[in-house]
């Protein structure tokens, strides 16, 4: 963490100099410190409630609110913020108390450099839980969203585990011909296999959870018992995946009809379109221009890359047309830069106020 960010710092000290001593020697030592001396569990309590933290100092001889006090309290307001313990004492029995009793680390007393290199370190900690935190909140929120998307897509979805359905959609279910998803719970695969196919199906889980790439998908074809009585041939496309933490094989066969043919058409259109222009995108021209190159290294073609960028473009439309103009502004520049493209060139919006 960036020594220079101010520390918010709590000073449990019966000895209001002495709270000022430590203030000082962090400003002597450049790193700035906001500071507030606490002596009590009202104050303590106070500043938990009403400002951020970042860590405690305090001394292990303090008396009108004690130390094992003060972490007790931090605790129950479930904050993050560490304790550091001072100490006058000699020897080790002060740093094995200290640290049973909740310290991150215990000091010596006049032992500022040490002081300096275990704030560092606690400020660094600090910052590595707070990012785990972050991603584990990201993690458990893409969790969710995956699992909406599993839910309610159109394709049909199963996880294997063992040989037995560990999740199905509704959409597997209903390509099935099963009323819900949950008669599919922990139904063995064999038990919609026909009977000529078992043996296949048996090794071929076997196999793929043994030496199956983690990464390629591979077809499987099985004639499968459906659940209104009828049989069909149905080719699954297979592959490692994880369902629940748990390691296991996921099964997929993508129903595809003509809404969603069109869709995925217009998707793969507008993929590469500037949507206020009409052009071409940035990614569209890298890809054209890894070819470019690609065709240059094998001396099959030479290309020139020209870049045109519109100087004080956001400030000179807002100032003369407003904000409202820009994408009307942008849409008129792309158009005339289309005629001035000859039929072998590829134009794109590169930026907010470039094209290429």
């Amino acid at each position: 963490m960036d020594q220079t960010k101010t520390l918010r710092l709590l000073i449990l000290n019966d000895s209001l100099s002495e709270a000022e001593r430590l203030i000082s020697m962090l400003h002597n030592a450049g790193r700035p410190a906001r500071a507030q001396h606490v002596n009590d569990e009202e104050t303590l309590t106070q500043q938990l409630q009403d400002k951020s933290w970042d860590l405690m100092i305090a001394h292990d001889s303090t008396q009108n609110l004690r130390p094992v006090t003060a972490i007790r309290i931090i605790r129950r307001f479930n904050k993050d913020i560490p304790l550091i313990l001072l100490t006058d004492q000699e020897g080790t029995y002060a740093i094995v108390e200290g640290m049973k009793m909740g310290a991150v680390d215990v000091v010596r007393l006049d032992e500022d450099q040490h002081l300096l290199q275990v704030i560092q370190r606690e400020m660094d900690n600090i910052l590595v839980r707070a990012q785990r935190r972050f991603a584990e909140r990201r993690f458990h929120d893409i969790e969710r969203r995956n699992q909406q998307l599993l839910d309610s897509s159109r394709d049909a979805i199963a996880f294997v585990q063992d040989g037995m359905f560990l999740y199905t959609n509704d959409s597997f279910a209903e390509m099935l011909a099963f009323g819900n998803s949950e008669e599919l719970d922990c139904m063995p695969v064999i038990d919609i296999t026909n009977e000529k196919d078992q043996l296949k199906v048996k090794k071929f889980l076997k196999d793929f959870m043994l030496k199956g790439s983690e990464i390629d998908t591979v077809p499987l074809e099985f004639n499968v018992l459906m659940g209104d009585g009828s049989e069909r041939p149905i080719t699954f496309d297979v592959c490692k995946s994880s369902y629940d933490d748990e390691i296991c094989i996921q099964f997929v066969v993508h129903q595809l009809n003509a809404d969603t043919q069109e869709l995925e058409a217009q998707l793969e259109q507008i993929k590469y379109q500037d949507l206020s222009t009409g052009l071409h995108n940035k990614a569209y021209l890298l890809e054209i221009l890894q070819k470019s190159v690609d065709r240059a290294g094998r001396g099959s073609q030479n290309s020139a890359l020209i870049h045109i960028g519109i100087k004080d473009f956001l400030d000179t439309v807002k100032n003369k047309l407003g904000v409202a103009a820009l994408d009307i502004v942008l849409a008129t520049i792309a158009n005339h830069a289309k005629t001035l493209t000859p039929p072998e060139g590829t134009l794109c919006r590169y930026s907010e106020n470039s094209f290429m």
